[in-house]
């Protein structure tokens, strides 16, 4: 909630653990779990769920300190708009996106409408790599293997998008913003631009303000074309860093891999590699879509709609699995340079973002990573 109402416990909260206190439990479920409902239409199952806890976690004891966002989000999740809208105008003025949603009775977080799955281009088939002039998005790279298929877009940070196997659609093409816009290739961080896609995270301290790589156009050349293996090469030099990604993919082989080298230009710093992963998802998936991975000899698995947390961490750090109805994809990264993944959804994607081992890094001190995508379609499933 972007309300004034929420600052007493906001301030709060942040004061105490700087001061090494751990906030109270029962408020940090009750928000993550109403940030979870309002994300998906109030009719689905994993809403009525995520309602019924913020119901009685607002009964807590805790809230006895913060009543003013207490009331804001019992008059909000129990769609009391007379309430609500008291309360907003005690504190704004009556005008805004905010207080028209409120007015009208909506939800502070209207759901983004879904996306319809494209087609599966003429040109999948067989083992190329194609090059395409695009007047709005600059050359498009589109990389085919019987059928499966995907496209790199180097004016644009080197984004991979539009990869399908067969109809399954495993990352989308350009997603829609919440801001509304239709460009085909914006720049920006993922809620708020249309742009989409794998693109790495060259992260020196700063892992969720990653866009200052990704707005900008690269070098490229197909260094490798033949029979059985096609390799695209990105280069950019930035004052920072030198950046160099490789994407190859085998004939017969499913999915990609995918390389990034840097080059440290500064005269200290840490750095690591990560990516931003943004996934096709639907509401429809929250109750069976799970993510598995191993903890030492320990298989571990869970479900997005058993999750209480709108955005939460997986300890994954050599393969992780992500399985849907009619596909699953598998990641392989190296175990010494993954500290985890960071997990955050909405009705259009679901995003693994890898978050990478920072190491000391001294001028001219090279770091690489190597993670190697499979996707497959499930026996049975459509698609």
């Amino acid at each position: 909630l972007h309300r004034w109402e929420t600052m007493p416990l906001t301030i709060a909260l942040v004061g105490r653990m700087l001061c090494g206190e751990a906030p109270p439990q029962a408020i940090m479920d009750c928000i993550s779990c109403y940030e979870s409902f309002l994300k998906v239409p109030e009719d689905c199952a994993a809403a009525r769920a995520w309602k019924r806890s913020v119901m009685g976690l607002l009964e807590d004891r805790a809230w006895d300190e913060f009543p003013l966002y207490r009331d804001c989000l019992a008059s909000s999740i129990g769609g009391d708009t007379e309430r609500d809208l008291a309360s907003y105008l005690e504190y704004h003025y009556a005008e805004g996106r905010f207080y028209k949603r409120i007015q009208e009775g909506c939800r502070s977080v209207p759901p983004r409408p879904l996306r319809q799955k494209p087609t599966v281009p003429t040109d999948s088939s067989g083992f190329k790599v194609k090059v395409k002039e695009s007047k709005d998005a600059g050359p498009e790279i589109r990389f085919c293997n019987d059928g499966e298929t995907f496209v790199v877009y180097p004016d644009y940070g080197g984004t991979l998008q539009d990869w399908r196997v067969g109809e399954a659609v495993i990352i989308p093409g350009p997603l829609a913003s919440s801001s509304g816009s239709s460009d085909l290739l914006a720049g920006g961080y993922r809620s708020f631009a249309g742009a989409g896609g794998l693109r790495p995270i060259w992260a020196l301290g700063a892992h969720q303000n990653p866009c200052v790589i990704w707005n900008h156009a690269y070098s490229w050349d197909i260094v490798e074309d033949t029979a059985g293996k096609k390799v695209l090469e990105l280069r950019r030099v930035f004052h920072h860093a030198d950046i160099c990604y490789r994407i190859s993919m085998t004939r017969g082989t499913p999915g990609f891999c995918f390389e990034a080298r840097a080059v440290n230009r500064l005269d200290f710093t840490y750095g690591a590699f990560g990516f931003n992963l943004p996934l096709s998802f639907s509401v429809d998936a929250l109750d069976h879509a799970s993510f598995s991975w191993r903890e030492g000899a320990r298989q571990k698995e869970l479900t997005v709609g058993g999750q209480k947390d709108s955005f939460f961490k997986i300890p994954a750090r050599r393969r992780l699995t992500f399985s849907q109805e009619d596909w699953s994809l598998e990641i392989e990264s190296e175990e010494d340079k993954t500290a985890c993944y960071l997990v955050d959804w909405s009705l259009e994607w679901i995003t693994p973002d890898l978050h990478g081992v920072y190491r000391p890094l001294r001028q001219g001190e090279e770091t690489m990573a190597r993670w190697v995508f499979k996707a497959t379609k499930r026996k049975g499933r459509a698609g």
